[in-house]
């Protein structure tokens, strides 16, 4: 009985789980901010929730370049 009771909530609990969508990205590398923080590339920002026009393009020939 216990174990029904278990297996039943954990389907329950599986099923209202919001489903996260996959983010594939390459690994290149051209630092932008968004919101402060910085990131490798834009669609690594676009994962992470951010729009296109929220996502600033860092200087690369800037060794000091940072989103603060």
């Amino acid at each position: 009985m216990k174990f029904g009771v278990f297996v039943t909530v954990l389907l329950l609990f599986s099923c209202t789980k919001q489903k996260q969508e996959l983010c594939a990205c390459t690994k290149e590398y051209f630092p932008v901010c968004a919101a402060g923080k910085q990131y490798a590339n834009p669609c690594l920002a676009q994962c992470a929730g951010f729009s296109e026009t929220e996502i600033i393009a860092l200087d690369q020939d800037d060794e000091n370049a940072s989103c603060s």
